[in-house]
């Protein structure tokens, strides 16, 4: 992509290598293709510096050369000494008008605004709800939002408080023999010569 600016477009008017049409819609189509892909940076940076130099100094000697060794003819398109480039001229924005001469606002959306009588198209036939025949089957139902049915909730009634119970003596506990006896009981037999054994 190659940016212009108005003075990327004045140098390239000026140059003769665009239209006045291009010029005064500041869009050049088909550049980008015409210039590789590689030296897009340097084409862009160089033309925006020649881009400066036609704004800031038109009728300088480094500018028509430049112009002139891009294209001879481009000789013609210099304005007189002291006089500007001519300014782009945008041209006027298209709005589509209807036969009456009215500017047509269209909606945004189907159903934004209603349409002329003559272009609303009529519905096909047998498209509306269905009725009842005789037999008293009827046609699908119509869909039909509900209300939420919210219950209302109640705290649920506090327990009764625990009556206090009777008071229970607990059995007498047997006495515990001493520790130094079981310990001795329950020690293997084979870790007094295994401890004595060295170490591999």
């Amino acid at each position: 992509m190659v940016p212009l600016d108005k003075g990327a477009l004045s140098a390239l008017w000026l140059s003769g290598l665009i239209t006045r049409q291009e010029y005064d819609t500041g869009k050049v189509p088909g550049i980008e293709r015409t210039i590789a892909k590689k030296a897009g940076i340097e084409f862009s940076s160089l033309l925006h510096q020649f881009g400066i130099d036609v704004l800031t100094n038109l009728h300088g000697a480094t500018v028509r050369k430049v112009a002139l060794a891009v294209n001879p003819a481009a000789k013609d398109r210099f304005p007189k000494r002291g006089e500007p480039l001519p300014e782009p001229v945008p041209p006027p924005p298209t709005v589509k008008e209807s036969h009456t001469g009215e500017e047509e606002h269209r909606p945004a959306g189907p159903q934004a605004a209603a349409r002329p009588a003559g272009k609303t198209p009529q519905p096909p036939a047998g498209s509306g709800p269905k009725k009842t025949d005789g037999k008293g089957k009827s046609g699908p139902k119509p869909f039909v939002v509900k209300p939420l049915s919210i219950k209302p909730q109640t705290a649920p009634a506090p327990a009764p408080a625990p009556e206090a119970a009777e008071s229970v003596p607990e059995p007498a506990k047997k006495p515990v023999a001493s520790a130094k006896p079981l310990a001795a009981k329950a020690a293997p037999k084979h870790t007094a010569p295994l401890s004595k054994r060295k170490p591999r």
